[in-house]
């Protein structure tokens, strides 16, 4: 497989994003989307994906100061906090619902520090821790490979891995952002020096 890799100041394709409480929603064709409010509470928002089904949001968020926990909410309905999570930042929701969680408890550099990454389906069985020094992940279109970036805080290098255990790209400036691009041929990220 032909691979390319490019370093964007934005997420790449972006489907969903959720600032504020608003939800954007891209409908058929470039300039046609659509707003709507998804939360009226204050807090911080740190991640938001749309489900397969297009329509289920899940997103984590810290509402008045409180820790921060996953969501999820269906199209008309009102949030409800997905049970059996421990506190985490959601990365990723793969296209069979899988969700990519990065641990709360150590988020610090612009929002992002490395922590421990785990998968887990809502519903079914508890988190599985799979690696540690993660800031951003992603999976591919299939959802059976995950692009994965890694801080290695002792050599204060930085890498991006995909699928897991492969590196494409290492350097001295943290990655984030992580996105794969619906052929799975392309992975876009974000850099910011250390």
């Amino acid at each position: 497989a032909r691979w390319r890799w490019a370093a964007l100041g934005t997420a790449l394709g972006a489907l969903l994003v959720l600032a504020g409480g608003l939800a954007l929603r891209l409908r058929e064709g470039p300039g046609r989307f659509s707003f709507q409010r998804v939360t009226f509470q204050r807090g911080t928002l740190t991640g938001a994906r749309f489900a397969p089904d297009g329509k289920t949001l899940f997103y984590s968020a810290s509402w008045a100061g409180g820790p921060v926990r996953v969501y999820t909410q269906g199209e008309g309905a009102q949030g409800v906090e997905v049970p059996g999570l421990p506190s985490a930042h959601l990365l990723a929701v793969s296209p069979t619902g899988e969700l990519a969680l990065q641990d709360a408890l150590r988020r610090s550099f612009q929002g992002v520090r490395p922590g421990a990454l785990y998968l887990v389906r809502p519903g079914v069985g508890t988190p599985r821790p799979v690696a540690d020094g993660v800031t951003a992940a992603d999976f591919s279109p299939d959802g059976r490979r995950l692009a994965v970036a890694f801080r290695d805080e002792a050599a204060g290098e930085c890498r991006l891995e995909y699928p897991l255990g492969t590196v494409r790209h290492r350097g001295p400036d943290w990655i984030t952002q992580v996105r794969v691009a619906p052929d799975g041929d392309l992975v876009a990220f974000r850099t910011a020096p250390n």
